[in-house]
């Protein structure tokens, strides 16, 4: 089950509320949620905050897959993944109608499905492996033959990721994959 709930407090704020329900037989029964609000002070800029509660299940194939050619089979002792994620950012729109963001974010999963020590197969990382960082990103139109044609975006994600102590992985920080977009305007009718 899942539902939707979006209120327009004034002007300024949304709020906006997504609970759902899942219902897996082999684990149980999950609530999953999130509760997203932006915040639209004057001046073209936007500051959002988000919390969401997750679940994941270990699919079929993580479960019982048997790939013995390449040396891999899957556990069938997983246990289903539970996340807390949040995140806080702030875009500012730029009076040439392109926009720059900033986001920070954190992401706590307990039961993370990783591969095992020897990549022969899948367990649960015992306790909370923690995923945080920042994402940089801004848009700009493109402009052809005096009209707005295209919007170019480019994001690029800086994380650091933690596990427990005696978990087996290990900790990390990269710049993420950066991504370069250019997405054409929609015909007008």
């Amino acid at each position: 089950a899942y539902a939707q709930a979006l209120w327009a407090v004034n002007g300024d704020i949304d709020v906006s509320a997504t609970p759902r329900v899942d219902d897996h037989a082999p684990f149980g029964t999950f609530t999953a949620a999130r509760v997203a609000a932006p915040y639209r002070p004057p001046d073209r800029l936007t500051i959002r905050a988000a919390a969401a509660r997750g679940f994941r299940a270990p699919s079929i194939d993580e479960l019982y897959g048997d790939y013995s050619a390449f040396f891999f089979v899957g556990n069938p002792n997983l246990q289903p993944e539970e996340s807390m994620s949040y995140e806080l950012g702030a875009e500012y729109g730029l009076g040439n109608g392109g926009t720059v963001a900033l986001t920070a974010f954190r992401l706590e999963v307990d039961n993370l499905i990783a591969t095992n020590a020897t990549f022969s197969s899948l367990v649960n990382v015992q306790g909370t492996s923690v995923r945080q960082g920042l994402e940089f990103g801004a848009s700009a139109p493109v402009t052809v033959r005096k009209t707005p044609d295209s919007t170019f975006r480019a994001t690029c994600p800086f994380s650091n990721s933690m596990a427990m102590p005696g978990s087996g992985l290990k900790a990390a920080s990269t710049a993420g994959t950066s991504t370069i977009q250019l997405t054409p305007r929609t015909a007008r009718t």
